[in-house]
């Protein structure tokens, strides 16, 4: 269609004026011209949506600690519960990460984002699932490896924060 567009202006210009390929040429600027103006996919705008997402993911964080300090003081019905909704929490942070437009600076960090999110995801669903057939040495090793995969998420979230100087919301740690 990019070469139709190309070819009817050069006909337009050579004053073969056809009323369609006009009309196409036409709207193909003016959709370019909307695109440059409205700033699809703009640095400010995957700041704004990283931020939102990032704010989610550290609210996880913190729901997750505490859910590790106070396990002892739940019952494994309500602890395997919690981790399977961190886990479920986790997947959708990893789509909602996977649905912004970074720049390409970020991309690979975003990229590994969503990959260390998904690997938690994974980690804390083998954490309900142990908790809930209330087997205590899986359970521990599954917490485990959690927290080391954890790093990643870490490490990725940090990387895009520090290369597009987006702070963390006030209170969000």
């Amino acid at each position: 269609m990019a070469a139709g567009g190309i070819v009817s202006v050069r006909a337009f210009m050579r004053g073969q004026r056809s009323g369609r390929t006009f009309t196409r040429a036409l709207a193909s600027a003016l959709v370019a011209v909307a695109l440059v103006a409205g700033g699809c996919g703009s640095n400010d705008s995957f700041k704004s949506d990283f931020q939102k997402s990032d704010d989610q993911l550290n609210q996880l964080g913190k729901d997750l600690a505490l859910a590790v300090r106070t396990a002892g003081k739940s019952n494994d019905t309500a602890l395997s519960a919690k981790f399977d909704s961190f886990s479920t929490r986790a997947r959708k942070l990893a789509s909602d990460f996977g649905g912004l437009k970074p720049p390409s600076k970020v991309k690979a960090n975003v990229t590994k984002l969503r990959s260390a999110l998904t690997l938690i995801a994974d980690d804390m669903k083998a954490v309900a699932t142990a908790v809930r057939t209330h087997n205590a040495k899986a359970a521990r090793s599954a917490t485990r490896k959690l927290f080391v995969d954890a790093g990643g998420v870490r490490t990725s979230a940090s990387a895009i924060r520090d290369a597009e100087g987006i702070k963390r919301s006030p209170g969000s740690g």
